[in-house]
Formats: C-alpha cells, structure tokens, sequence
C-alpha cells in the first residue's frame, strides 16, 4: 500500500510537472480574435470609434521582439506604414490573453476635415494614432482577417484586421484569408489599411 501512494504521488507530482510555469514561459506566441461580449458591444457602439480587438498569448524569447503596424495599400500593393509599435520587450515578453487593438475614428464631421481618418493601434501599454486622407472612396469594409488561434511565425507579417474600400462603387469581394495571409479582398481593393503582427528578431525591430 505505501508504494502505491508512493506511485500516485509521483504521478501526480509529473502531470503537475507537465504544466508548469517554465513550459508556459516557454509556449509559442498566438493571436487570436477577442469577441466582445453583449455589454462591452452596446458600450463601444456608444463612440465614434470603429475597433477589433485581439488576445495574445505565449512568450518572447531572448533577442526578439514583436511589432505591431498598419500599412497602407493602394489597389492591392503595400505603399507605407503608418504606425509601428515594437520594443514589447521593455514593456513585457510573457503574454497572457493580452489584448491588442486595431481600429478607426472618421474625423470628417469632427474637424470639419473632408476624408480623414485617424487610425489607431492598442497596446499593453496604451494607443498611437496616425491621420490619412481618403479620398473618393464609395464603399468599404471593416472586418478581422482571422478568425480562431494562430501561431506568429518568425519574419513573417499576420494581417489580422483591415479596412478596405472602393472607389468603382459595392467592393468586388468581400473575401478574407482566415489565416494571416494578404486576402483576396484587400487585392482587388483602390484602398486598404491592414493590421499587421510580426515577430521578429531584435536587431531586426523597426524604430
């Protein structure tokens, strides 16, 4: 009998091992798409904000770093970015259902401004924003890009929300990729600012 408690005690004691802090440390960064719950719809409907939000998850490993940017499009290729945030390492390097941000404020009644708006990126550690002009532009689309859990790999850019519109009249597609990857819709679109997430290695950060 006491090597069977012995026996269940050491089992208990691995499986307890198999979820331990240092595994979590260690566990791959993801994005995935933050649903707003009823209340918190009804309080965002409630602004002249337009804005998607998202959760991270996992760790950032020595000598990396995270960026976060929008990107300009003009009919279906990348002209500029017009935000960047990165050095999350200084801010923090272990994610847990962190939320990020991507969104828009229609300044035109505002400031009496014809076709701006003002972009926004949430961070952990606050929001940037950055004006465009837009111009012309007879229908648009604001949707997510992703739509479940998704692994950041290294270097490589993950469009997880956009704006795109067209100045032909209704949008040709209303398609989205589901993966990261650039969609159909943003291709074939006059004007598009996308929301990316990339890691990246620290020598490589934009400043």
């Amino acid at each position: 009998m006491p090597k069977f408690i012995f026996l269940l005690l050491m089992m208990s004691f691995l499986i307890s091992c198999s979820h331990s802090p240092n595994e979590e440390k260690s566990a791959p960064l993801t994005v995935e798409p933050y649903l707003l719950n009823e209340h918190e719809q009804t309080l965002i409907s409630k602004t002249a904000v337009q804005m998607m939000f998202f959760k991270l998850n996992g760790t950032l490993h020595e000598n990396e770093d995270l960026e976060l940017y929008v990107e300009e499009y003009q009919n279906g290729k990348p002209t500029k970015k017009l935000l960047m945030a990165n050095e999350f390492r200084e801010v923090k390097s272990i994610f847990q259902n962190t939320i990020i941000s991507f969104g828009y404020v229609d300044d035109t009644n505002m400031n009496n401004e014809e076709n701006k708006i003002e972009w926004i990126i949430g961070t952990p550690s606050g929001n940037i924003r950055a004006a465009s002009e837009v111009e012309n532009i007879q229908a648009y689309s604001f949707n997510h890009n992703i739509f479940e859990k998704i692994p950041l790999k290294k270097n490589e850019p993950t469009i997880i929300g956009a704006w795109y519109g067209t100045i032909k009249g209704p949008l040709s597609t209303n398609d989205r990729s589901e993966d990261g990857s650039l969609p159909k819709a943003i291709q074939e679109s006059d004007l598009a600012y996308v929301f990316v997430v990339k890691l990246v290695d620290d020598d490589q950060a934009e400043s």
